[in-house]
């Protein structure tokens, strides 16, 4: 019922075994064409899922509405994770890794995330905002999984204090805290370029820049695969920074 978790799986050696997934389970792309949509992550259809009888239900606490996961737990063997920073990712990796009997890889995936976020530790300095909507505007807060990596890599997160772990902010505010930088995610809002430069104008002091959210949101053994990706962007902000 996750994406990040959907593609886990198949990492894990349980792409024959996955047969439902969310319209949003995007990767490995194969996914949505080669096994039963069960709706989205917030708009289960039991019906579906009944037709599957699966031996095991994966949830997330933030992804799924709690009303669903409590009906999926008292239908099937669930498991539901509740992920809000890098460390527990790594649990829940770890978690998956013994339910499916794929405990080495799971072993082996941690390894490699572990080596590699510890190689981006405090790669850069500067304050940020996440967007991850527009009108209104929201943001990755306080007690995020975003903000867990955001923090890992070097940067300050401007509205960690706020209330709320995606409040809504205004342009006053924006102004008001001068990030360094203003990331636009690609997901859920599909930021684009006309975006970045509406908000580059808006906020000239900061540098605005639209990051792939998969990289900082989806908390699965996509891990493995981001530091590259933000390693290359922390480069290219640190010399336009240091410009």
């Amino acid at each position: 019922m996750v994406p990040s978790q959907s593609e886990l799986l198949v990492d894990l050696g349980m792409d024959k075994k996955l047969v439902g997934v969310t319209r949003f389970c995007t990767h490995p792309k194969h996914l949505r064409t080669s096994r039963t949509m069960v709706g989205g992550t917030k708009d289960l259809n039991f019906e579906l899922i009944s037709n599957l009888n699966p031996d095991l239900v994966v949830c997330n606490k933030e992804e799924n509405n709690k009303e669903d996961v409590l009906r999926l737990q008292s239908l099937y063997p669930t498991y539901t994770s509740d992920v809000n920073s890098l460390n527990e990712a790594l649990i829940m990796i770890s978690d998956l890794g013994k339910i499916t009997g794929a405990t080495d890889l799971s072993r082996k995936l941690n390894e490699k995330i572990s080596s590699d976020f510890i190689s981006l530790e405090n790669s850069i300095s500067g304050s940020v905002a996440y967007l991850i909507w527009n009108d209104p505007i929201m943001v990755a807060g306080q007690n995020t999984f975003i903000n867990s990596v955001l923090n890992t890599i070097g940067f300050s997160n401007v509205f960690d204090q706020k209330p709320g772990r995606y409040p809504e902010v205004s342009d006053h505010e924006l102004m008001k805290y001068k990030p360094d930088y203003i990331f636009l995610s690609s997901e859920p809002y599909p930021f684009k370029e006309k975006n970045r430069e509406i908000f580059q104008k808006k906020f000239p002091r900061s540098q605005v820049v639209l990051v792939d959210g998969r990289m900082y949101s989806w908390y699965g053994s996509c891990l493995s695969r981001a530091v590259e990706s933000i390693n290359s962007l922390v480069k290219r902000l640190s010399k336009n920074y240091s410009n």
